[in-house]
C-alpha cells in the first residue's frame, strides 16, 4: 500500500494493482492455529516406529487393536453393558434409521440375556 500512496484513498476509488497487493493470501490454506495431536512414545518404540515407511498406520493399528483387546476384557463377564454398546451404536446412525435398529438390537439383547438365563439354570 505504501508504494501507491493510497492509505486515504477509499478502496473503491484505488486502481486495480493496489486491490491485489491488498488481497494477498494468509498461507497454504489452514483454517485453524490448532497444534497436531501428538503421542509420546517410549524412546526404543519411538526408534522403531520411526524406522517403519508408514508410520501413521502402524500406530492406528496398534491403538484400534488395543482398544479392541480392552472393550473385549470389559464385555467378556456378563453381558452388563449391552445397553450402552446399543446406545452408542444408535448414536452412529442417522435419525431416519435409529427407531427400527434400535428394535432389532433389543430383540437380540433380550434373546442373548434369555440365553444367558438358561445356561445359567442347567
Amino acid at each position: 500500500m505504501t508504494d501507491y500512496n493510497l492509505e486515504n484513498v477509499p478502496p473503491q476509488l484505488r486502481p486495480a494493482s493496489a486491490a491485489l497487493i491488498e488481497k494477498k493470501g494468509k498461507g497454504l490454506g489452514i483454517k485453524n492455529k490448532q497444534n497436531p495431536v501428538c503421542v509420546m512414545l517410549p524412546p526404543q518404540i519411538d526408534k522403531i516406529v520411526k524406522a517403519l515407511p508408514n508410520r501413521s498406520e502402524f500406530i492406528r493399528a496398534a491403538i484400534i487393536e488395543k482398544l479392541a483387546r480392552e472393550e473385549g476384557e470389559i464385555a467378556s463377564p456378563v453381558l452388563a453393558n449391552l445397553e450402552e454398546i446399543r446406545d452408542r451404536v444408535l448414536m452412529t446412525q442417522p435419525p431416519r434409521e435409529r427407531k427400527k435398529l434400535k428394535a432389532l438390537l433389543d430383540a437380540f439383547i433380550t434373546e442373548i440375556k434369555e440365553e444367558q438365563g438358561g445356561k445359567e439354570g442347567k
